[in-house]
């Protein structure tokens, strides 16, 4: 049965289920409830019934669930027992298929203040809303299909937060839907609404010693809870109800739980206290030295995975799990560390580090990168050359031997001769390769300048001439293939000053900024969605969203990129403010998966559950996060304390 009202356009199955949600004047006719279950399937205990009712509030379309018990006892529920399907068409085919028929799906599970942020991934509205009305959700599981592998974000299942039912009892859980233009749109549509708290702070990261500010918007006062003791909240009438401004020290590392209208209330948002960068990364290359260091065999001198649960280093040929690719970045970060803090102790790893990449990943005659010891080539990755060429130059930042530049010039320069310019690889440092070349005053090193130069241009011409229609590549399309084409139109831009570049750059920062959600949740807050890493790089290998990920933080480092050239005065695309703030709180959003004793975690593993098994946890292996602090630090001036922080 169809049915047309405003601007939806539905259509629902004999139970009540909904085949198809569409916008009437969508171009597109995007199906946005579109996944293996239908739109409102349930899952529920035994002897639980289900009512489904359908209303229009205005422009908006009501659903609600009623949920029965009919047996003869009362029964209780576990988080997870009970399950709303709501499909979102959030999956990756074709670039030009994702952008104009697929959303990204931004979730807040935050009690009776739950919110759906759907977005078209190209940023066309109008885009779909959720906004809870009664009952709450205390969390999402996803079902996937494994067959997709990464490119599948799954059907998500929301659970309402009932704990029990007694014999007859009914408990009811509803929400709208309504359509929207932008973020802001979504934000304002929810504040409108009144009777819906909001909360809103300019970072859900803070560090220690900082003091935690934000607001709450609500129809009336509420009584405002940090860890379940009483928060003073300063009230005022706003345009749009009452806000109210709170604030607390952050005084320890670890979770900061608001919570609304009681000290365990029934909305909530989570804020987190973390170390500065500076005292993470300290602490993280001395971890590093003690635990994740090799010392002996072929393997010596190598980083290594290490398992937290068994207290161990871990190797494995499987690419994911070997000696090289991402592990690179532990060397990166010891090195830029390094820079301003010599240790003496701390310089004899890296050293070792170095003397293990030369004897068994990097070939000096060719320029090549290994993807593993023995100068493995079994897989000529292309994202290695970018990641080698990175560790050689901040080598040569710290020691000021020429030879570690010309390194990282050569195998940069390799990168682009096996057709790099085709190829959308992550962390590209040509800019600043370019010109510490210039900069280095040999015959040699100005000759590899102006070949990276070309290079450059091609490259982003190639990317330029493509426009939003990205390739596919590890994943058909992710967060990871739009940020470097943001960041190579940019620093081909700071090369040659061909101002097509700009102009192309901020198009395509306009779709990457719509991987990252806005949600009062320190795991969710400017964290962009990435949903496989899990299974690729952790110990539990199990799919499903990861937040945070380090290389969400690609994001935070092309705003902090163009933040850079807006205060430098040589453009002024984007207001700096914004850039800056969106760079800090990105690269604020990963410092969870380190604790200040140095250890750390690959992923976080956000959803309740993933195709029945448990979610929810920090994966036991340090493997591949340190690009997170690696840029955190490097990038310190948009991620730094404020006020007195320690």
């Amino acid at each position: 049965m169809w049915e047309e009202h405003a601007e939806f356009r539905v259509e629902y199955a004999a139970d009540g289920t909904i085949r198809t949600l569409q916008n009437q004047a969508d171009p597109y006719a995007m199906n946005w409830a579109e996944g293996t279950r239908r739109w409102g399937a349930v899952t529920a205990p035994k002897g639980i019934a289900v009512r489904r009712v359908h209303s229009w509030q205005g422009d908006e379309l009501e659903q609600r669930l009623q949920f029965t018990n009919q047996s003869a006892r009362p029964v209780y529920f576990l988080r997870g027992d009970l399950g709303v399907c709501l499909p979102f068409n959030d999956n990756y085919q074709q670039a030009a298929e994702c952008l104009t028929r697929r959303c990204h799906t931004h979730i807040f599970c935050g009690g009776s203040a739950s919110w759906v942020m759907a977005l078209r991934m190209g940023g066309e509205g109008r885009h779909l809303g959720l906004r809870l009305v009664e009952g709450s959700f205390t969390g999402y599981s996803v079902e996937r299909d494994l067959a997709q592998r990464s490119n599948d974000r799954g059907d998500f299942i929301l659970h309402p937060g009932v704990p029990c039912l007694q014999p007859g009892e009914t408990a009811t859980v509803a929400w709208r839907l309504f359509w929207f233009d932008d973020p802001a749109g979504f934000m304002a549509a929810l504040k409108r609404s009144r009777n819906f708290p909001v909360v809103e702070a300019p970072h859900f990261t803070w560090f220690l010693g900082e003091r935690a500010a934000g607001t709450v918007t609500a129809a009336g006062p509420l009584a405002v809870f940090c860890n379940g003791e009483p928060l003073d909240c300063r009230w005022e009438t706003g345009r749009d109800g009452c806000v109210g401004r709170f604030s607390f020290p952050v005084t320890r590392e670890g979770e900061y739980r608001l919570t609304l209208g009681a000290p365990h209330g029934g909305a909530w948002a989570l804020f987190y206290g973390a170390p500065p960068p500076e005292r993470l990364a300290g602490q993280r290359c001395r971890f590093l030295a003690r635990h994740q260091q090799e010392d002996r065999g072929a393997l010596r001198g190598a980083y290594l995975i290490y398992d937290n649960e068994e207290h161990a280093r871990y190797y494995s040929p499987t690419p994911d799990h070997n000696a090289g690719r991402e592990r690179v970045g532990m060397g990166c970060l010891m090195a830029l560390w390094l820079r301003d803090h010599p240790d003496a102790a701390l310089k004899a790893s890296l050293d070792a580090y170095a003397a293990f990449v030369l004897r068994e990943l990097y070939d000096e005659q060719t320029g090549d990168v290994g993807n593993d010891l023995h100068h493995d080539q079994s897989w000529d990755r292309l994202y290695n050359y970018p990641w080698m060429a990175q560790f050689f130059l901040e080598l040569y930042r710290l020691e000021g031997d020429a030879a570690w530049l010309l390194r990282a010039g050569r195998c940069l320069l390799r990168y682009y001769e096996k057709g790099g310019a085709r190829f959308y690889a992550i962390g590209v440092p040509g800019a600043e390769l370019y010109r510490a070349l210039q900069a280095q005053g040999t015959q040699t090193a100005a000759e590899q300048a102006q070949r990276l130069k070309a290079c450059l241009a091609d490259h982003a011409q190639y990317i330029a001439q493509n426009g939003l229609d990205y390739p596919a590549h590890e994943v058909n399309y992710e967060q990871s293939i739009v940020a470097p084409a943001v960041g190579i139109l940019l620093q081909a831009w700071e090369v040659t000053g061909e101002q097509a570049w700009l102009q192309e750059a901020l198009r395509h920062l306009n779709v990457l900024l719509l991987f990252n959600g806005s949600q009062p949740d320190y795991h969710l807050y400017e964290t962009a969605i990435r949903h496989w890493d899990g299974y690729w790089f952790g110990k539990r290998r199990l799919y499903g969203d990861t937040f945070p990920h380090y290389w969400s933080t690609l994001t935070g480092v092309e705003c902090a990129r163009l933040a850079g050239i807006v205060k430098s005065g040589a453009a002024a695309a984007v207001p700096y403010e914004t850039l800056a703030r969106r760079a800090g709180n990105s690269l604020r959003g990963a410092l969870c998966l380190f604790r200040q004793d140095g250890s750390a975690s690959c992923a976080y593993v956000y959803p309740h559950s993933v195709n029945g098994a448990p979610g929810a946890f920090a994966d036991p292996w340090a493997n591949d996060q340190d690009w997170a602090l690696y840029y955190a630090y490097k990038y310190r001036t948009f991620c730094a304390p404020q006020g007195n922080a320690t």
